[in-house]
């Protein structure tokens, strides 16, 4: 049996509407803290904790302060995204390979996990060395309609 190779570009190329389907708007989150944070598995688990949760949709029980933004399509949801990875890339810990942290295929398929209702969780070392933390989490809860950017 043969399999071929997997076609991003016609992937890509689609514009999925489950994000519509399912009621979505994005809860934005951003972290930065050491690697002796980020091993200390029961505060990260506690919710009342300011460190990122282990699971990913946890970010949704974290408190309130921790959101940077709320977003209410998947394309301003990619944009805060970029905006916060960005400026943060040339001081990536090992560098850029290849334009690896920065390609338009990064943001391609970040638009295409969003717009199918799948969260996007990433994270990135600079040096220092300090970790980050970028987290857009979906959710259909009405929970905050006064919500302001300006936090």
């Amino acid at each position: 049996m043969t399999t071929k190779p997997f076609d991003y570009e016609a992937l890509l190329s689609t514009t999925p509407t489950r994000w519509r389907e399912l009621g979505l708007h994005w809860h934005c989150y951003t972290w930065r803290g050491t690697g002796e944070e980020w091993d200390d598995e029961a505060q990260r688990q506690d919710l009342s904790s300011s460190l990122p949760p282990t699971a990913v949709r946890g970010w949704l029980g974290k408190p309130a302060r921790m959101m940077r933004a709320v977003e209410h399509t998947p394309e301003s949801a990619v944009a805060w995204l970029r905006a916060q990875w960005t400026p943060l890339t040339p001081d990536a810990l090992h560098g850029d390979p290849e334009g690896f942290l920065t390609s338009e295929t990064r943001w391609r398929l970040a638009l295409y996990d969003l717009r199918s209702g799948v969260d996007v969780y990433w994270t990135l070392w600079t040096t220092g060395p300090s970790l980050h933390a970028f987290a857009v989490i979906g959710t259909s809860t009405p929970c905050h309609p006064t919500w302001s950017r300006a936090r």
